[in-house]
Formats: structure tokens, C-alpha cells, sequence
């Protein structure tokens, strides 16, 4: 597992535990959770591109 996906299972976990504290019902849950996965994973990839980017600004 790549590290965008670890960290977005991290966060995804907590999340999870704060709907169902709330009392949001299993199958919302399970919708929210494929957007917000996919949403980080999206998310983290635009980021490492940026710093990638940033770093190739200073180096030349």
C-alpha cells in the first residue's frame, strides 16, 4: 500500500468512528467513505506534484 493510501486509511478511521458516534447509518458511511478516500488519495497526489515542482524551481 502506498503512502497516500496508509495515511488516507489513518484519517478515513477516525473519521468513521466520529459518523458512527453521530449515529450515521451504515450505508452513508460506506458512501462517504469511497469520496473521501478517493478525494485524499487525489488530494495527496496534487501535493507531492507541487512539492516536486517547488523543488525543481529551487534547484534551477
Amino acid at each position: 500500500m502506498e503512502t497516500a493510501e496508509k495515511l488516507a486509511d489513518q484519517h478515513w478511521k477516525y473519521i468513521r468512528q466520529v459518523l458512527e458516534t453521530h449515529g450515521a447509518a451504515g450505508d452513508e458511511i460506506a458512501r462517504i467513505g469511497f469520496h473521501y478516500l478517493t478525494a485524499f488519495v487525489h488530494g495527496y497526489k496534487h501535493g507531492m506534484e507541487a512539492v516536486a515542482a517547488d523543488q525543481d524551481r529551487k534547484e534551477a
